[in-house]
């Protein structure tokens, strides 16, 4: 006959499962006269097999966590009033991700473990000191008073220094907890089984579970058993951290491309508005030389001629400023069409001789009291495919640069040479020089080099020139850079392919 398994209850109360099987007793003429029955107690066996079915239920539960995350339906926890010693009621500080998952996983150790108190003490990296306590067994009043007393004590304090250098060498060691330093606690467990959770070489914190007797050692199974849960939630604790890490990263950049998207916006509308007073003013300035000329065509007395002069020469400055003022739109301009990917270009093939020649013969006419060279190293015209005005203007910018940095009696020179198969262009001045630290800074816009100061007044100056002259330079398919050091000068230089290789 087959076994029954049948649950029992004893006569003192106790719940037993018991395992029946029986076989009939027959004389000769095959009659039953009796049987023989077996009962075999098997509730040690149901109680390991409902174990081990808890303890399988949370170990997938984890890995779901590991594998999920956040999006594990667990219950959350709720929030209450910390309760000090003291009697005064105050509020648990803001969790982050890793410490509202440890409040999720503290249950599922229990269930795991099948013990009925358990914690996880979660460390802050940097200073070893405990930055939060979960616990499971116990009321959420006693946990976030427990809270109140050991956040940011050494985690030493509370398993002593031994414990804490074996748990710092990855061993599960048996915590005497009858002699901890916290007044106004009392410990339903004397002793706790406690668990290093790392991440690599680092103690993230320490999985704990009750005992019955201080300083009991429990069987090689349950050490593993706890060192294994101690890993697991090790792991998901610390992959909801990189993913709350993450997300804040995310969350910046997003900040930073609508604070882009902002600024690119309030230039385009800028540069627009100044547009169109400087149209009308450059108009003035323009009808007011015309009209200066037709006066001074007239044969005017010698005072009214020293008037006109006067008047000339306010004229000049006037149409400079212009000049410069129309400069600083364009370039406002420039930096939102190229954020936008829109920077027009009209490449044709041209020589790159003319464009130096034209940029340096337009500086020496702005400041004719300075020393611009234009040395042509190569005797043959060098043909580039680019836009002319375009590469005129970068030109353009590294002169304003070097005049801005370099002493008035100190010379500019603006050299061209073949470097690998690519036109090098370079103006080289005398001044103070970058420090190595603030070469790459001084790419981006809005930025001038720290330590350096203007030597004269020339161009805009307001960090723009060098960011569009990158741009510029990078969509004809070359390269810029600068080399400089403190004292001795600088070089700015840029390359640019060569139509005819």
């Amino acid at each position: 006959m087959a076994a029954v398994d049948l649950r029992m209850r004893t006569l003192d109360g106790r719940e037993r499962y018991v395992s029946v099987s029986a076989s009939p007793i027959r004389d000769q003429a095959g009659r039953i006269t009796g049987a023989v029955s077996i009962v075999r107690d098997r509730t040690d066996r149901r109680q390991m097999e409902e174990h081990a079915r808890a303890s399988l239920g949370a170990l997938l539960a984890m890995a779901e966590a590991l594998v999920a995350g956040t999006n594990v339906a667990l219950e959350e926890p709720a929030v209450v009033p910390v309760l000090t010693p003291a009697g005064a009621a105050t509020w648990p500080s803001p969790l982050t991700a890793a410490d509202r998952m440890a409040r999720r996983l503290v249950e599922l150790v229990c269930r795991l473990l099948t013990c009925q108190r358990a914690a996880i003490i979660l460390l802050d990296p940097a200073t070893g000191t405990i930055r939060s306590v979960a616990l499971a067994g116990e009321s959420l009043e006693y946990e976030h008073t427990l809270m109140a007393l050991v956040r940011g004590v050494p985690l030493s304090q509370l398993t002593g220094d031994a414990m804490a250098d074996r748990l710092s060498a990855s061993d599960v060691v048996t915590v005497d907890l009858s002699h901890l330093p916290f007044q106004g606690l009392s410990y339903a467990t004397p002793a706790a089984l406690v668990a290093p959770m790392r991440i690599g070489d680092q103690l993230i914190g320490v999985l704990g579970m009750d005992r019955h007797a201080p300083g009991g050692v429990g069987d090689a199974e349950e050490y593993a058993l706890v060192g294994t849960a101690a890993r697991m939630v090790a792991m998901v604790i610390e992959r909801e951290r990189l993913l709350a890490e993450r997300e804040v990263t995310r969350a910046s950049e997003l900040a930073l491309l609508e604070a882009n998207r902002r600024m690119d916006t309030f230039l385009s509308m800028a540069s627009h508005e100044l547009k169109t007073p400087l149209v009308g003013a450059d108009l003035s300035v323009q009808a007011l030389a015309s009209k200066l000329d037709r006066l001074r065509a007239l044969r005017l007395p010698a005072a009214a001629r020293a008037q006109t002069t006067a008047l000339s020469e306010l004229l000049t400055r006037a149409k400079h400023q212009m000049r410069r003022a129309n400069r600083l739109v364009e370039d406002l301009l420039d930096v939102t069409r190229i954020e936008r990917g829109g920077i027009k270009m009209t490449c044709v093939s041209c020589a790159l001789h003319p464009i130096l020649s034209a940029a340096v013969e337009e500086a020496c006419a702005t400041h004719r009291e300075r020393a611009i060279h234009l040395e042509l190293g190569a005797v043959e015209p060098m043909e580039i495919v680019a836009d002319a005005d375009r590469i005129g203007q970068v030109v353009t910018n590294y002169l304003n640069n070097a005049l801005r940095y370099s002493a008035a009696e100190r010379p500019i020179t603006v050299q061209l040479t073949r470097v690998d198969g690519m036109a090098h262009v370079a103006v080289r001045d005398e001044g103070q020089g970058i420090p190595l630290g603030e070469q790459g800074r001084i790419w981006e816009r809005f930025t001038q080099a720290e330590g350096v100061t203007k030597q004269a007044e020339s161009g805009i100056g307001m960090g723009l020139g060098l960011y569009i002259s990158r741009a510029i330079i990078e969509r004809h398919g070359g390269q810029v850079g600068v080399e400089s050091a403190p004292g001795q000068g600088s070089a700015f230089w840029f390359t640019l392919p060569l139509a005819n290789l």
